[in-house]
């Protein structure tokens, strides 16, 4: 089975220490020692690996499917405190009763109407104090016609029609493409929603964190006891645009004291804001130490290290945009090295 390299990229690292960021407040205000962490470890292991470095008191469950990647992983194996469970997600999220208190990343590599439902099944299931993390495709639907035959209407009205008509063509597969995403998600649809939220990647992933946000209502309604406050809400590119979002489930009694844990962290999202963007550049270790030398700047927008290298690493707008983001996540940046044998 293929798997990206997720241990390759930068991006996706740093939202792996997002995680461990919020573990490691937890950890300062209760008790972890009862916790297990569950999440798709992939082939490698890395965030299984990560959490057990930094909290090797929590237990610790990967989740698989295909049996190659699962032999992989036990080849990997670094503690007995690892299991490794060779099963389908939607299985497991069936049979799972909680037993103490829960880590989950749900950390999808795509976008379907079942992650929604395994999110609402979990947040469901755990116990109050219970960390859930879901990371989802954030893709805009694809411009193609959904309806049958698409790429043959689309040849078809070539020969047809000329080229002034088409913008209405256009048009009419955008309201195929709107209607099938409503008919599909209609049920975590905010009244909100709209045609152009599909159209352009931010208003899309805006629009999969309200997604989201309905389906943490529907789990867990005001009527109950418990709820899911957010904690954390990202957005990065990890080959494609991923949503990745963190919250705990806890008390509505007890939520005030839970929100004060965390009310000084600087990454914090308790309202459901905009999601925050993750897009470091690409550097050489020589160009981070370099630049490490000048952090904090003044300024932290990325003009002051854009002047202490003296040459772009992007196109002028992006190279600001970048370094300011390499200030701000650059003690989560990881390093990467080549060993020759």
């Amino acid at each position: 089975m293929r798997h990206p390299p997720y241990h390759l990229r930068p991006n996706k690292a740093i939202d792996r220490f997002l995680l461990v960021e919020i573990l490691d407040i937890l950890k300062r205000n209760c008790d972890i020692s009862n916790y297990t962490y569950y999440g798709f470890g992939g082939p490698l292991l890395e965030d299984c690996r990560l959490i057990y470095s930094r909290f090797p008191e929590v237990k610790i469950v990967s989740i698989e499917r295909d049996i190659d990647t699962v032999k992989r992983q036990r080849f990997h194996s670094f503690s007995k405190n690892l299991e490794i469970k060779h099963q389908d997600f939607s299985s497991f999220v069936a049979d799972f009763s909680s037993n103490g208190r829960e880590i989950f990343w749900l950390d999808y590599t795509n976008l379907d109407i079942g992650n929604f439902n395994e999110f609402k099944s979990i947040l469901q299931k755990v116990s109050d104090n219970s960390i859930v993390k879901i990371t989802i495709r954030a893709e805009p639907p694809p411009k193609e016609l959904t309806s049958e035959n698409s790429e043959e209407k689309w040849a078809d009205f070539r020969e047809r029609y000329c080229e002034e008509k088409w913008a209405d063509f256009q048009n009419k597969y955008r309201e195929e493409r709107w209607e099938d995403f409503r008919k599909t998600y209609q049920e975590f649809l905010p009244d909100t929603a709209k045609p152009t939220d599909v159209d352009r990647r931010l208003p899309f992933i805006e629009l999969l964190q309200e997604m989201l946000q309905i389906a943490s209502q529907q789990a867990l309604p005001a009527a109950g006891n418990s709820i899911f406050q957010l904690l954390n809400s990202s957005h990065y590119n990890d080959s494609t645009h991923m949503l990745s979002l963190t919250g705990i489930v806890c008390n509505r009694n007890k939520m005030s004291n839970i929100r004060e844990w965390f009310t000084n962290w600087k990454f914090i999202n308790m309202e459901w804001e905009r999601p925050r963007k993750i897009e470091v550049p690409i550097l050489s270790i020589k160009e981070r130490l370099h630049l490490e030398k000048s952090i904090p700047t003044g300024d932290h927008t990325g003009r002051t290290l854009s002047q202490v290298l003296r040459y772009n690493i992007d196109r002028r707008r992006e190279n600001i945009d970048k370094l300011k983001q390499y200030e701000e996540f650059h003690q989560y940046y990881p390093y990467f090295a080549r060993i020759l044998f």
